[in-house]
């Protein structure tokens, strides 16, 4: 499984307007939610 690190200036805009982060499973191709404080899975 790949896993991509999302750039520093999106996780700080997450942060600011408190949002999450999403992306994509590289093994399952489902759309994950990630909590841009602990990069966990938010559902």
């Amino acid at each position: 499984m790949t896993q991509y690190f999302t750039p520093q200036e999106v996780v700080e805009e997450a942060l600011e307007e408190g949002t999450f982060l999403e992306t994509i499973c590289s093994y399952c191709q489902n759309r994950i939610r990630l909590d841009a404080r602990a990069f966990e899975p938010v559902q």
